[in-house]
């Protein structure tokens, strides 16, 4: 009997640990660096990703931007049998997909606490695929770092002032960012 109340007290102090750090995760992304906090990819958009990535032919690395928990870059190493970087700059957020490396698909991910924009400009290293899915104020960056990647798919909100060569659009479904919503699109940049 001791030991099921130790359990469920243990149970509920790490359920409270997990909220807490969460939050102030959450806290720190909306109110100290002023980005939009994680948000979870649909599995249609993750599918149009996947079958995008396939359509390339020999794709042999990819870089999410934005990794979140890592479910879209697990799913893309799966799915495309091809090595991801997933950049991450929220602590808390890494560290889960740093955790959920043990899910299928997640032995072929190297998730990385770092500020993305930083790393692509200072890595020196080229990518064949990006893949970001970042929001309507982060997206305008993207074009800094657009000669490091062969391919950017980017997902609901377009790169402003650059066309894309291919708008996939899934037909229904929407992000929201603040108040504005974004149909569920995926965006299509070649260099």
């Amino acid at each position: 009997m001791y030991i099921i109340l130790l359990c469920f007290f243990i149970f509920l102090a790490g359920m409270v640990v997990y909220i807490w750090l969460k939050t102030l995760d959450y806290l720190c992304c909306i109110f100290v660096l002023h980005q939009i906090p994680f948000v979870h990819s649909d599995r249609r958009l993750r599918d149009a990703v996947v079958n995008e990535i396939l359509n390339l032919g020999a794709v042999k690395s990819v870089c999410e931007i934005g990794g979140g928990y890592g479910g879209l870059a697990r799913y893309v190493a799966r799915k495309c049998n091809v090595d991801v970087v997933s950049l991450e700059n929220m602590f808390f957020t890494c560290f889960v997909a740093k955790i959920a490396s043990v899910l299928p698909g997640g032995k072929r991910v190297q998730n990385i606490r770092v500020d993305a924009f930083k790393y692509l400009k200072n890595a020196g290293r080229k990518f064949d695929v990006g893949v970001a899915y970042l929001g309507p104020v982060v997206n305008a960056r993207l074009v800094d770092v657009m000669p490091v990647f062969d391919v950017l798919i980017v997902l609901d909100v377009p790169i402003p002032y650059v066309e894309p060569v291919q708008v996939i659009d899934l037909g229904g479904g929407f992000t929201r960012y603040g108040r504005l919503k974004f149909p569920h699109k995926v965006f299509v940049y070649k260099n």
